[in-house]
């Protein structure tokens, strides 16, 4: 019914707006809603989102307008609005159906490799049975289209996610092959904000195999890209392993400060799920600090805060 209504809102832009002025808009508008993302706004993004897929909708089906469904699906996801996120998805693919015809090898190859990756993060991070499984394929479809296309900028994100199954299945080694792959692409790329997600793949996979101070250095090398490039979501990421690797090396003040300051990013951007991950670290801190009443305070807060239901916008 979401995407329903989606996809009538998506053909009724198309009245009293110029095509070729509309696609310029709708391009620029994904740009600056990417923007967005990287700064961690979370709210303006999903807002400028909206505002492309109805520019979108003016040229009719288009492969701009999947483009614009795919990344406000994204960003429904990053939030934690799994539902919004799956109905905006479906709303992509049921434009790409009008639109596929006519359109070139190399851009229905592009469009499918859009769609398979973020049907794959969708069900990664919405969790599920089979959640590994399902995601993996999608994963694994969108690489090989990537591949084909050479883009390498795309094909080491769906690297990393890959790499991100691999390591939810317990496999580190696996994963480790598949971040380093994917930072060697970002590096020749100059994509910093890659780069920067790369490093915080490595760290946790190095953490996660004992090797911490291989770990430490992957998350001071990435910071340091994430600072550079002013991804806001990286560095957040980031400073919460800090805190984790510092706690496991008994550092609970150096700790502290790094959660603190990953605590503060995360509430302020809304990504429900960092903020989890963030407030589960403070909860081990104060257990370490031998503070039991803040601890158990930490951990209430932190299942309100993993089971809340988020707002809806855009």
């Amino acid at each position: 019914q979401d995407s329903a209504r989606s996809i009538q809102f998506y053909a009724n832009s198309r009245e009293g707006f110029g095509s070729e002025l509309a696609e310029l808009s709708s391009d620029a508008t994904m740009a600056s809603a990417r923007s967005r993302l990287y700064l961690g706004d979370l709210d303006g993004a999903i807002g400028e989102a909206g505002e492309a897929v109805r520019l979108a909708g003016v040229e009719g089906y288009s492969p701009e307008g999947v483009r614009a469904f795919v990344l406000q699906a994204g960003i429904f996801r990053l939030r934690g609005e799994y539902d919004a996120a799956a109905s905006a998805l479906e709303s992509g693919k049921e434009v790409w159906l009008r639109a596929k015809k006519g359109q070139s090898q190399e851009v229905q190859t592009q469009i499918q490799a859009e769609l398979e990756d973020q049907q794959g993060r969708l069900l990664l991070e919405r969790g599920g049975k089979n959640a590994f499984g399902q995601s993996q394929e999608h994963f694994e479809y969108a690489v090989g289209l990537r591949r084909q296309l050479e883009d390498s900028r795309r094909l080491a994100a769906a690297l990393r996610y890959l790499a991100r199954v691999r390591f939810e299945q317990d496999l580190p080694k696996e994963a480790q092959a598949l971040f380093e792959e994917s930072l060697k692409l970002s590096t020749d790329e100059g994509d910093l904000v890659g780069q920067a997600s790369s490093y915080l793949g490595l760290a946790r996979t190095s953490l996660e195999m004992g090797v911490l101070e291989a770990a430490q250095k992957y998350v001071t090398s990435g910071l340091d890209c994430a600072d550079r490039a002013g991804a806001r979501l990286q560095s957040t990421q980031l400073l919460n392993l800090k805190g984790e690797i510092d706690l496991m090396g008994g550092h609970f003040k150096v700790a502290e400060m790094a959660l603190a300051e990953a605590t503060s990013a995360a509430e302020d951007m809304g990504v429900r799920w960092v903020l989890v991950e963030v407030l589960v670290n403070r909860t081990l801190l104060s257990f370490a600090f031998g503070n039991m009443t803040q601890a158990l305070e930490s951990v209430s807060y932190t299942h309100l805060r993993a089971h809340e239901t988020p707002e809806h916008g855009g």
